[in-house]
């Protein structure tokens, strides 16, 4: 049986074992799997699950499991936990899934921005291909002329 948490994914890790005079050898960082039953309150049945005990504090946090359930990334899950969780969304119906709110992204930065004002100009530019390209505006309030010319001071 693969140690892995059900829920999380949680996997082993490698590391060293490091003794007082620092000689390192190779170890695993095992997950603490415990083999708990769940109970769906939506579905009215169990569910046995070898989870980490993260993961089952977790659970408690977000309100059972059900609730984990229905926010969970179903990449995280093993195959039985998402077929309990086609099961579980499939019993919500249709309208409250509709409900659920959707995933927030952040909002693009200054790159993604400046990205996407360069590819709208390049389809605006290939669109009407007669106009010249647009300028940019001076760097400055003085134009080129103000800068060029001698500057006095009068008394």
């Amino acid at each position: 049986m693969a140690r892995v948490c059900e829920l999380t994914g949680k996997k082993p890790m490698a590391g060293h074992r490091v003794s007082h005079a620092v000689n390192r050898s190779k170890r695993r960082f095992l997950p603490n799997l415990q083999n708990v039953s769940l109970l769906s309150e939506a579905l009215g049945r169990g569910l046995r699950l070898r989870v980490s005990a993260a993961a089952l504090r977790t659970v408690e946090h977000r309100g059972g499991l059900d609730a984990f359930l229905r926010k969970a990334r179903p990449q995280t899950l093993s195959v039985r936990a998402q077929a309990f969780r086609k099961q579980l969304l499939a019993a919500d119906g249709p309208d409250a899934q509709a409900k659920r709110a959707p995933t927030r992204r952040k909002p693009p930065g200054k790159k993604a921005q400046k990205a996407k004002l360069r590819k709208e100009q390049k389809s605006a530019a290939a669109a009407n291909p007669s106009s010249p390209p647009a300028a940019s505006p001076p760097a400055s309030s003085e134009t080129a002329a103000e800068a060029a010319a001698p500057q006095t001071q009068s008394p």
